[in-house]
């Protein structure tokens, strides 16, 4: 009878294929794992993309605004370490850094926060034979640890008043 012979080695090719079934399994899950990992990744970067995105259009924002003020100074335009004082038709504009961030003022009117989570800022005025050229050196903090690059920007403006 050849019945003994057929057993064993049915048995034998369904334990390969059970062993192999999870071997399947397991790569499966390791490859989906990694792939996990990589998506949290991506996903962890493109939102720290975005929130450097908002923080350079913010710093844009506030330096054209700083521009077109020092453009329309009616007076001299004054600097010292703590604040930035820019004489307008409608009164006086007031930059300050204060527990970094950077504070604007109009006259008689409480600080607002145009910057947040500013490292470095200094503004500088120095008059000239026929215009007072201002200067401003922004740096903002780094929202990550790793950060490769520092944010600085550097802004420029001339006032014919001096």
């Amino acid at each position: 009878m050849n019945t003994y012979s057929r057993h064993p080695r049915r048995s034998r090719i369904r334990g390969i294929l059970l062993i192999e079934c999870i071997v399947y399994f397991a790569l499966f899950f390791l490859i989906m794992g990694l792939a996990t990992a990589a998506l949290y990744h991506c996903m962890s970067s493109a939102k720290a993309l975005r929130r450097n995105a908002d923080d350079i259009s913010r710093c844009l924002q506030a330096g054209e605004r700083w521009r077109a003020e020092v453009r329309a100074a009616t007076g001299r335009i004054q600097s010292s370490p703590d604040a930035f004082r820019i004489p307008g038709a409608s009164g006086d504009v007031v930059y300050t850094v204060r527990n970094s961030q950077l504070l604007r003022a109009d006259s008689g009117r409480a600080p607002v926060v145009m910057l947040p989570n500013v490292k470095a800022s200094e503004m500088t005025a120095e008059p000239g034979a026929n215009a007072t050229v201002c200067r401003w050196e922004l740096e903002l903090a780094p929202s990550r640890a790793q950060t490769r690059m520092a944010a600085l920007f550097t802004f420029a403006a001339a006032s014919n008043e001096h």
